[in-house]
């Protein structure tokens, strides 16, 4: 799970109890949030592992790993590029032995 200033990044069907699931969804949507809903083959591609940051010149950056990108669909990567300048890093050895990603 990711969020972002106005968007968030959640796999909701990993969230297998209906009134949580209904109760994040409507919380995220409560807070202006956006909701880019995952699945589990994407969240497993990292692509929960998004951060979004500001860069000196105050523009919206959305970073991520490459695995994390080619996990989204073309119509998530435009929902994004509204958010921020999309960036992405090469770390397949964090991924594979450590878990984690960018």
């Amino acid at each position: 799970m990711n969020i972002g200033e106005k968007f968030a990044i959640v796999c909701l069907e990993s969230i297998r109890d209906k009134v949580e699931r209904h109760y994040l969804e409507n919380k995220l949507k409560k807070l202006g949030k956006e909701i880019i809903s995952i699945t589990v083959d994407q969240m497993s591609q990292f692509c929960g592992n998004v951060l979004q940051l500001l860069s000196n010149d105050g523009e919206s950056i959305i970073t991520m790993s490459e695995t994390a990108f080619s996990g989204f669909t073309e119509t998530q990567h435009k929902i994004l590029q509204k958010y921020g300048k999309i960036i992405t890093v090469r770390v397949p050895t964090i991924e594979m032995v450590g878990g984690g990603s960018a």
